[in-house]
């Protein structure tokens, strides 16, 4: 983790693009999804919880972090940082990014170069299991 080698070695990051986020996305197999929207829903909802819980108390958070990972609170005051939390549904930013993260992946032959990136990540994403506004 780069936030431990910053504040524990005194490393550099030479470079971070906060808009490269790729984002933290809840990934289920289509056909779970299809068989047990309910259960993805609530998880969904248990997480949109967490987030808002976490939003409104950061030091709770930083508390059940460094509990459950045992780093330094100042290694995960600098990851906290650098989380972005107040994005709760999948749209146009968070398909963006991972487009352009697919992308680079092609162009260093990862993803095979006969791959449609943007049609596979248009096909992944499914914002129909975005929390409600205001829950």
């Amino acid at each position: 983790m780069m936030a431990a080698a910053e504040i524990e070695n005194g490393d550099v990051l030479f470079h971070r693009d906060a808009a490269a986020n790729t984002w933290g996305l809840l990934a289920v197999r289509e056909a779970f999804a299809k068989a047990h929207p309910d259960l993805v829903r609530a998880v969904i909802a248990a997480y949109e919880r967490a987030r808002a819980y976490a939003l409104a108390n950061p030091q709770a958070l930083s508390a059940a972090l460094v509990a459950a990972t045992k780093l330094p609170e100042p290694v995960i005051a600098r990851q906290i940082e650098r989380t972005d939390l107040s994005q709760p549904a999948i749209g146009a930013a968070q398909a963006a990014s991972i487009k352009a993260a697919g992308l680079a992946l092609q162009q260093a032959g990862v993803v095979p170069a006969g791959t449609d990136v943007a049609a596979a990540v248009d096909g992944l994403l499914d914002p129909g299991f975005n929390p409600a506004a205001g829950r």
